[in-house]
């Protein structure tokens, strides 16, 4: 089995690769298999870097780095709230 560079970096530099910095990792509406990996398509109750450990003794080998977005602008809300009004009638209305 080939051993790749950035496998090397991490078993020397001891950083523990993660499926939440991943960008292959997956959600799904399944709740007895809740996460899967679009590189390996593993569809797992634990984190597909669990489940790759855990049958090959290596971290894993197609961990790629989320992209991050720095600087992004900030939504003030998602949507607008609810304000209600009383009419002339008295009865409430939603705006």
């Amino acid at each position: 089995m080939a051993v790749t560079m950035a496998t090397k970096k991490n078993q020397i530099g001891k950083q523990r690769i993660h499926c939440l910095n991943c960008k292959h990792l997956g959600i799904t509406w399944n709740p007895t298999t809740p996460y899967f990996c679009r590189a390996w398509s593993i569809r797992s109750r634990r984190y597909p870097c669990e489940e790759v450990f855990s049958a090959s003794g290596l971290q894993c080998q197609k961990f790629e780095q989320k992209a991050v977005v720095e600087n992004a602008p900030k939504k003030a809300h998602a949507r607008k709230p609810y304000r209600h009004k009383k009419s002339r009638s008295g009865f409430v209305k939603k705006v």
